[in-house]
């Protein structure tokens, strides 16, 4: 910005600017923690875990292009245990006119162990007594 005066060279800034400003915008294309869905977990303690995006993923276009984005998500419909949190069960790629513009992980949110013989049995052993508690009344 070589501009023989100050006031010219603030005047192409503000110029430059107003441009990116009125033609730009900034479009948030996934936030931290917010909720993909529920997966399926087989052989674990738990039944299922919530699958949610890693990190917030935000990126500027021309104003208008947010409707062109298309999502491919990658997440399978169960796992097998164990399952740590923030593991990396999935994830979601971002494409405008076919070009890739972003990625996001997608991770569980919580930790679930492999059911084992102790865990099993603990499990069938509460399951018998609320039984029992149920015919007393």
């Amino acid at each position: 910005m070589k501009a023989p005066t100050t006031a010219l060279r603030f005047s192409e800034a503000k110029a430059l600017l107003d441009y990116g400003f009125s033609n730009y915008s900034s479009y948030q294309l996934s936030s931290e923690n917010e909720i993909v869905k529920d997966i399926i977990v087989n052989q674990g303690v738990q039944k299922s875990t919530t699958a949610i995006y890693s990190s917030t993923k935000s990126i500027t276009l021309q104003k208008g292009q947010e409707s062109k984005i298309v999502q491919e998500v990658k997440i399978p419909d169960n796992i097998s245990a164990p399952v740590s949190q923030g593991e990396k069960i999935g994830e979601i790629n971002y494409f405008l006119d076919g070009n890739q513009i972003g990625s996001v992980d997608i991770v569980s949110d919580k930790s679930i162990k492999k059911i084992g013989f102790i865990n099993m049995s603990s499990y069938i052993f509460k399951q018998w007594f609320s039984l029992l508690r149920l015919e007393k009344n």
